[in-house]
């Protein structure tokens, strides 16, 4: 049997447990879509080709495999490239695969004729191009071998259109083994050092980020918890992992919620368990973490340990290899009991402020009582998946892991690029069509990819979008009128948009809710409906979240010299100097007021 180039990459795709191919038609790929049916292949065809990479991204994080995306290349690969660098930022396994035009007609004005690598190499861990079609599968085991090991990331295989339409027998390509994952091993003496560190402290705290994805250590990280008491906070993509929601105190980083800025700001010892000192953990640096402050950082890639600030103890290894010698010791740690109390109490005084906030009786509701009452919605298997900004920062205060479920954050890694989650909900709900999948999304994040709920019902996918409508672009409208005053504020304003409509019109299922004893009816008819569902809610703009807040003084003390003049000098003093006992207790102070005063 003769393959087309195109069908020798469905089949390799095949051959290595790809079930979903996401893409977008053109001349350069018709060969592949002309075979996915052959094979089995599921390909789905959104409105966009940053949604067909997004997918491809949202199936990494809920499956640990790499997702792959397909492009036809020229401007559906700038199309693209948000997806691409998103993935890239946030260390994300992907696989694309690009068609190009054939070298007879580079240099001669033909459409879409661009240099492709020039485009892609800054965003990618791996670029290469292929062009001898017996050769496909040689460069897609490559593809899958570089976007796996090590610090995972998002990889480029490049095939020309003449290549994907030559045709090959069968028996004369050689398709190699899917490439096994590799764990980097772990010197015994570290962990020897770590359990001396851990011996030593009194208030740890545990920050478990992307890598114990990535590493797929899970079950690992649960036992280390289990057996040293150790508080948790998952942040990133480590909240894709099911988890039981008991044994985490928080999610995200600095200044999400009360009990994570007390935990982090106390600890006397900080693990990173696969996560960066980046700008959701202040850096690293004054005010925020102190320089008296212990830490140890387990990750993959040398270069990261230390980065923006010196820690106590590095260790260059896979994740799960860690965890896992560390949990084979046979030695006792003291009782850390008196501390988990300390954070128990603290998480619970917080959720009571957080349903005392969300129950007011004001109209339109509290932006607590909708994630609240979403969340009380959700099954133990279900996906959570945010996108936004100030819609995001509200739902990690309240939100929590699920024992067999997960929350895909879509905003991952330091792009922080908004609009990945309804193609990243739809991909996860055709995944896995048993289980429920709910987006929560700000409204203006919501209009990047509305028209993927036509993809939804074109597919007969019943993804649940429930759109946090606050009328505006409300992080960067709270940070205008903090930074500048109102004179700018019309800009980030667009009113209330009713998407509901459009979505119905698109086959859908669509409710508007203004009161808040309205939205838990039409969310369970929503659910009920086996349709793609938009509920459109509307929440109250004016309260100011502690993450957002946090947000504003992470970069005034970076050096944004608008609203400077706001912040009181000892805590720029603190910066400088580094944080004692008695200052640790009195910034605690300062950010317990501060970020938590307009909450309201």
């Amino acid at each position: 049997m003769k393959l087309y180039g195109g069908g020798l990459i469905v089949h390799t795709l095949k051959s290595y447990g790809v079930k979903h191919l996401f893409a977008l038609p053109g001349h350069q790929i018709l060969s592949v879509f002309d075979s996915c049916q052959e094979e089995g292949l599921d390909l789905v065809s959104p409105r966009h080709e940053a949604s067909a990479v997004f997918m491809a991204q949202a199936l990494s994080l809920a499956g640990l495999e790499p997702g792959v995306a397909l492009l036809a290349g020229g401007p559906e690969l700038t199309n693209a490239l948000t997806g691409i660098a998103q993935a890239y930022y946030s260390n994300t396994p992907l696989v694309v695969i690009s068609g190009s035009n054939t070298p007879a007609k580079r240099d001669k004005g033909f459409p879409q004729d661009m240099d492709q690598f020039q485009v892609v190499r800054p965003f990618t861990k791996w670029a290469r191009g292929c062009h001898d079609v017996k050769r496909i599968p040689e460069y897609l085991a490559m593809a899958f071998r570089q976007a796996q090991r090590g610090r995972p990331g998002p990889v480029y295989l490049e095939v020309p259109y003449d290549v994907m339409e030559t045709r090959v027998a069968g028996g004369d390509v050689n398709v190699p083994e899917k490439p096994a994952r590799l764990r980097a091993g772990v010197d015994p003496e570290a962990i020897k050092a770590l359990a001396v560190l851990l011996k030593q402290a009194e208030r740890p705290v545990a920050i478990a980020g992307s890598g114990a994805l990535w590493s797929d250590a899970q079950l690992e990280l649960q036992e280390f918890v289990q057996k040293t008491g150790v508080p948790l906070v998952l942040s990133s993509a480590a909240m894709a992992m099911p988890f039981p929601s008991e044994a985490v105190i928080g999610l995200g980083g600095l200044g999400i919620a009360r009990p994570s800025i007390k935990a982090i700001t106390s600890a006397d010892l900080l693990l990173l368990l696969g996560t960066r000192l980046n700008f959701a953990l202040g850096f690293g640096q004054p005010p925020f973490i102190s320089a008296r402050q212990k830490i140890a950082q387990v990750d993959i890639e040398a270069e990261e340990i230390d980065a923006n600030r010196r820690v106590d103890l590095g260790i260059v290894a896979d994740l799960k290899t860690v965890l896992r010698s560390f949990n084979s010791l046979d030695f006792s740690l003291p009782s850390l009991e008196n501390w988990r109390d300390e954070l128990r109490k603290s998480v619970g005084k917080y959720d009571i402020e957080l349903h005392r906030i969300a129950s007011s009786p004001r109209q339109p509701m509290h932006p607590l009582r909708l994630i609240l009452d979403l969340e009380s919605s959700r099954s133990d298997d279900s996906y959570l998946v945010l996108d936004g900004a100030n819609s995001i920062l509200w739902a990690l205060m309240a939100v929590r892991t699920r024992p067999q479920g997960g929350i895909i954050l879509s905003t991952q890694g330091e792009l922080q690029a908004i609009g990945a989650g309804v193609p990243q909900a739809l991909a996860i709900q055709r995944a896995y069509p048993g289980r429920k999948v709910i987006l929560h999304t700000g409204d203006g994040s919501f209009g990047y990819g509305a028209m993927e709920m036509e993809t939804a019902v074109r597919y007969r996918i019943p993804l649940v979008v429930v759109v946090h409508n606050d009328g505006g672009w409300g992080m960067t409208r709270d940070m205008q009128v903090e930074f500048f005053g109102k004179r700018g504020e019309s800009a980030h304003q667009f009113g209330v948009v009713h998407y509901e409509p459009l979505v119905e019109s698109l086959g859908g299922h669509g409710e508007f809710v203004d009161r808040a004893e309205q939205f838990k009816p039409a969310l369970e008819r929503a659910l009920g409906s086996g349709r793609p569902a938009c509920v459109n809610v509307l929440v109250d703009p004016k309260p100011k979240s502690p993450g957002l807040k946090m947000f504003m003084l992470m970069e005034v003390m970076l050096g944004k010299k608008t609203y400077y003049d706001r912040i009181p000098s000892w805590l720029r003093r603190l910066q400088i100097v580094g944080l004692d006992r008695l200052a640790n207790q009195a910034m605690l102070r300062y950010l317990d007021h501060n970020l938590h005063n307009e909450m309201e």
